[in-house]
């Protein structure tokens, strides 16, 4: 089961832009990953990711899309943005692409993963559905009995 990754950044920004939000309707599927992308889509969309011609690996506001991979990079390995740094601190681009590259397969293609296999299994599929499907009647079913009661509607 994904289990939930807290992160002090509140939303992932677009591999082509750094200023925008990482979004399904951007018109590039390289703008994005995916949580059905395979490891070779994934591995494709961050060596292709914007970045730009300086040198070193720094989280800085002037370089948007390096700082953008440098979060995604040191939230998805627990760690914060200065330890992020110092890790590729003599990295060039692309093994500092490749490194995020590896961690987004290792922490966001298991997602996909389970979500294919979900698909293909039609019979557990209805039955996972079916089963959310009563849980959900009978939590919708208290709370309007419990609206009706607060509103006076209650039969007697």
């Amino acid at each position: 089961m994904p289990e939930y990754m807290k992160s002090e950044f509140p939303r992932v920004m677009s591999l082509r832009d750094g200023l925008k939000k990482m979004s399904k309707s951007d018109p590039s599927d390289f703008a994005r990953i995916n949580l059905v992308d395979d490891p070779e889509t994934v591995m494709s969309k961050v060596r292709k990711a914007k970045t730009d011609s300086l040198s070193t690996i720094k989280h800085e506001e002037s370089r948007p899309e390096v700082s953008n991979l440098l979060r995604i990079y040191s939230t998805l390995e627990g760690i914060t943005l200065k330890e992020a740094e110092a890790r590729f601190k003599t990295a060039n681009m692309l093994s500092f692409k490749e490194a995020v590259a590896e961690s987004i397969v290792k922490k966001i293609c298991p997602i996909g993963e389970m979500s294919v296999q979900l698909y293909q299994d039609k019979q557990n599929l209805m039955s996972i559905l079916k089963r959310g499907a009563e849980e959900a009647r009978e939590i919708a079913s208290k709370n309007l009995q419990d609206v009706k009661g607060l509103m006076g509607f209650l039969r007697v």
